[in-house]
């Protein structure tokens, strides 16, 4: 059997409830509330508030507390060195069958080999022997299979 009563529809004079609100109401504070700026007093030595002004403003002036720092620049004569190449192909001493001073995507099949081997000899990871030869570490790891096997 189906129900025809009427739905009992909340009235006008009923005062709204913390479930009745949405979650991104304002809560209203039990605190009084001050229209003449008592909550950003302002030390005697600083300049009276703006009219103007929005709240958010008036309290970032009204922080007593600022930081700054000051930082000396030191005369150089000439800007610092670089620490050392910043790619493994930019390395001095490279053989070369590595072509040295190539980007890997550049590189011939004969050229990447090299690397590879290269690589394996000084014991680098296969993960970096794969970025200085321009090939997947997967193909670097089959690389290194047969290197060892030798």
């Amino acid at each position: 059997m189906i129900d025809s009563s009427p739905v009992a529809a909340p009235t006008a004079d009923a005062p709204a409830t913390a479930a009745d609100r949405p979650v991104s109401a304002p809560v209203a504070s039990s605190a009084p509330r001050t229209t003449d700026g008592a909550a950003f007093a302002r030390p005697a030595d600083r300049a009276p508030a703006r009219k103007d002004v929005t709240a958010f403003v008036a309290a970032a002036h009204a922080a007593a507390g600022r930081v700054s720092a000051r930082v000396d620049v030191v005369d150089q004569e000439s800007p610092a060195e670089k620490a050392g190449p910043v790619k493994d192909w930019d390395l001095a001493g490279l053989p070369a069958d590595c072509a040295p001073g190539r980007a890997p995507e550049l590189l011939t099949d004969t050229q990447a080999h090299a690397r590879i081997r290269y690589g394996h000899k000084h014991g680098w990871s296969q993960r970096r022997v794969a970025t200085f030869a321009g090939r997947s570490p997967s193909t670097i790891h089959k690389h290194y299979s047969a290197l060892a096997a030798e």
